[in-house]
């Protein structure tokens, strides 16, 4: 099971920062893949800091989390999804259902669902970061 686990948070992670890759160097692919618009360079710098960030966050806190077998960095990407997946649910209430709205959907709750399993199978496992978290690191 661990291998697994490893093998999958690892290409989510892989996943996320090719994305996130992809808005910082392809932004105008990108945006049109994602139905994405700017009207100005500003716009720009806002899709490469804050939709590059996060796919770059999750990116990065998966490939830690399947390299050190870490629970905490998979805790953190799969909140980061969490939190993705409630502003898809609030748009999709208030905006109502919108085509292609599902499968990113289904791909938040996946990849949410497999790192939280992925947690529970590593808490036992305690990292180096968690250790310094927790006061347990050699000072």
């Amino acid at each position: 099971m661990d291998t697994a686990a490893r093998v999958v948070v690892g290409l989510i992670a892989l996943i996320m920062l090719l994305y996130g890759l992809g808005f910082w160097f392809r932004t105008d692919a990108m945006n049109q893949q994602f139905a994405l618009a700017t009207r100005n360079d500003l716009g720009f710098a806002s899709i490469r800091a804050d939709v590059a960030g996060f796919f770059l966050s999750v990116g990065l806190f998966s490939a830690v989390a399947a390299w050190m077998r870490c629970g905490l960095a998979a805790l953190g990407a799969a909140t980061l999804f969490i939190f993705a997946f409630v502003g898809r649910t609030i748009s999709l209430v208030v905006d109502g259902p919108v085509a292609g709205g599902v499968p990113p959907m289904v791909f938040e709750a996946v990849s949410a669902t497999i790192l939280l399993w992925a947690r529970h199978l590593w808490q036992g496992d305690v990292s180096p970061t968690e250790q310094i978290i927790d006061g347990r690191g050699d000072n």
